[in-house]
């Protein structure tokens, strides 16, 4: 399922195969630096991706996966927040 596009990348939501891409990305320290807790399992990242894909079958939006187009790689995962983020 595509959200939206650009001329170069997608916004989608995750896939399970994103796992191995998905936890090598929070295994990279610059990555960490800014955001999250650290390295993820292979195992946790299967569970986080089924937890996003729960969330935007329930809610609508959550968290996806930004895809180059040409590679068809995995670059980052984006959150499109609800109405109460938006809000405030």
């Amino acid at each position: 399922m595509i959200f939206f596009e650009t001329k170069r990348l997608f916004f989608q939501r995750f896939e399970l195969e994103d796992s191995d891409a998905l936890a090598k990305i929070t295994a990279d320290d610059v990555v960490n630096r800014y955001v999250g807790e650290g390295p993820i399992s292979r195992e946790k990242t299967r569970e986080w991706i089924e937890k996003s894909r729960r969330n935007i079958a329930q809610f609508g939006y959550g968290t996806g996966a930004v895809i180059e187009k040409n590679t068809g790689r995995l670059l980052v995962g984006l959150e499109l927040g609800g109405p109460r983020m938006i809000m405030g």
